[in-house]
């Protein structure tokens, strides 16, 4: 452990400055070359970065460090705030092959922007990560779209607010090979064009819900997004009037996250609203019975009239089939029927044979005679 401090102490180190603006952002990659370290001291396992301010053990609040493991380089970003006070920080890297450390002092020049941002936007982009819009040109390239499309009088649209929409409390996503996210806010003095407010009142309904899925909602502004990259995510899209009263802090007209260096203010217990549950209740009992009343109520009726119906069917019927008359000429005709069939009968049993012709007819044939003589033996 103590060669990395001897090297620390004995190695020289030189103090560079960086010119940042009040209310933009600014990015400082760490990279080997940095430090002066050649493409001979690359080696797999990399280097490892620190910064914080001299004499301190962090970085001020406003500054925030990130390592890319995709780019394998390190980034100090952030947003100064107005009448902020020039500061230095310290970058210290380390060799993890031959745990050589080197040390560079950075003087950070922080000047009042002449015109700050009065309005501006609010978005987030579901497919990057926020180490892709730490390069310059994917930065430009989003804000063209609003420059040529959307907010052609922002001339001096910048970057005001950069963070990882997982730091910020989003979920990661679900497959690892997707964006994690990021959150940037883009400002300019000029006042927000007619296709913005547009804009905005069309995702307005999508505000109820805090973060959408991808490809959730599409608005009629996609096809200039989606061709150069961009998967916004419009719930969270938003348009923000700026006012500032003379402080280091400013106002936001619409401004859901909060200020993060302001303390959360509780609501008061009477201020929230009182579900009444009594009501609820009442819906949830009454609704079904009454319904269900009026179901049996109806369904009885039915079955009523319905069998009313077919009791009068039925006593028309029998009454038809049942009629006196027709029952007395039916039984009359039927006993005389009977009557004579017996009396036929009778006389053909009790009569004799009338033709004897006919008799012979039903008499049986003697057996057939033999050719062959019988003798007859005598016992």
């Amino acid at each position: 452990m103590m060669l990395p401090v001897l090297i620390l102490l004995l190695g020289g180190h030189a103090v560079l400055s960086v010119e940042v603006q009040t209310t933009k952002l600014f990015v400082l990659p760490i990279n080997p070359s940095l430090f002066n370290w050649t493409a001979e001291d690359i080696s797999v396992h990399g280097f490892w970065y620190r910064g914080s301010m001299v004499n301190s053990p962090d970085l001020p609040s406003w500054m925030n460090y990130m390592y890319s493991m995709r780019y394998n380089a390190g980034y100090i970003y952030g947003v100064p705030p107005t009448k902020q006070p020039d500061l230095t920080i310290e970058l210290i890297g380390m060799n993890k092959k031959t745990f050589e450390t080197r040390r560079i002092v950075k003087s950070i020049n922080i000047t009042e922007k002449q015109e700050p941002a009065k309005y501006e936007i609010q978005m987030k982009i579901d497919n990057l990560n926020i180490d892709d819009l730490f390069d310059g040109r994917r930065l430009q390239t989003l804000m063209d779209v609003f420059k040529e499309v959307l907010w052609s009088d922002a001339e001096d649209l910048y970057a005001t607010f950069l963070d990882s929409a997982i730091k910020l409390g989003a979920r990661l996503p679900l497959k690892p090979q997707e964006g994690e996210g990021v959150v940037v806010h883009l400002g300019s003095t000029s006042e927000f064009s007619q296709e913005l407010i547009n804009l905005q009142e069309e995702v307005k309904p999508l505000w109820k819900r805090i973060s959408c899925p991808r490809d959730f909602k599409r608005t009629t502004v996609d096809r200039h997004f989606r061709p150069r990259g961009f998967l916004p995510d419009w719930c969270s899209f938003r348009l923000n009037k700026i006012e500032r009263d003379g402080t280091d802090k400013a106002q936001f007209m619409e401004y859901p996250l909060g200020d993060r260096n302001s303390a959360w203010e509780l609501p008061s217990r009477v201020s929230l609203p009182a579900r009444n549950y009594s009501a609820e209740m009442a819906t949830t009992l009454i609704v079904p019975v009454v319904s269900i009343i009026l179901l049996a109520v109806l369904l009885s009726f039915i079955l009523c009239f319905h069998h009313d119906a077919i009791g009068a069917k039925r006593l028309e019927n029998s009454s038809s089939r049942l009629d006196p008359s027709d029952m007395t000429s039916v039984e009359y005709d039927t006993l005389e029927n009977s009557a004579s069939t017996l009396r036929a009968s009778t006389v053909l049993q009790m009569s004799p044979r009338l033709n004897g012709d006919a008799g012979d007819a039903y008499r049986p044939s003697p057996p057939p005679y033999s050719s062959t003589k019988r003798v007859m033996y005598d016992s």
